[in-house]
Order: C-alpha cells, then structure tokens, then sequence
C-alpha cells in the first residue's frame, strides 16, 4: 500500500500512502531541526496519533509548541489541508 497502486486500493486507499514511521520522521526532523540543533540525543521520546494518511509528494508543515522539556506538534498536509499527525508530544533535555 506503500508503492502499488492495486494494493493501495484493496487496503482503501486512492493511492499508496507514505508510510507512518516515515511521517513521524518528518515531524521528529522538524523537531530536531528547529529546536535542538539537530542535536538528536536530546530527543528522549515521541509518540503522536496518525489521524489520516499522507501522501507522497505532500508537502508537510509541522507547528510546534514549547512548553519546557515538553514540545506539542501536529502536522499538516499542506495542499490538501488535512492533518495527518496530531496530539504530538516529544520530550526533550
């Protein structure tokens, strides 16, 4: 559902669908990028609901709230307006 179109839509899907682990990597670069320096042993843990697929070629945006050692963020699919990771939550020192 990753690559082939013909599994894509036997699992629902218009078309394949960039895979999770991929979209939380962007979000957790965006975090690492952004606020610690691309210094990734400051990144202590990350979990985050997927609340609908992206795709490739999206052009994802991840905001980010700050809140001491906590950092809140969502991320959306630009293009299409949807958000695709929410209730985000990283840790960090």
């Amino acid at each position: 559902m990753h690559v082939d179109p013909k599994v894509a839509r036997g699992a629902g899907f218009e078309r394949p669908i960039l895979h999770g682990m991929a979209t939380v990597g962007f979000a957790a670069h965006a975090v690492l990028r952004t606020l610690l320096g691309c210094e990734t042993q400051r990144l202590k843990a990350m979990r985050a609901r997927f609340t609908s697929p992206a795709i490739p070629g999206d052009t994802l945006r991840t905001e980010l709230w700050v809140d001491g050692s906590v950092v809140s963020l969502r991320t959306t699919a630009v293009e299409r307006g949807v958000v695709v990771l929410d209730n985000a939550r990283v840790d960090v020192n």
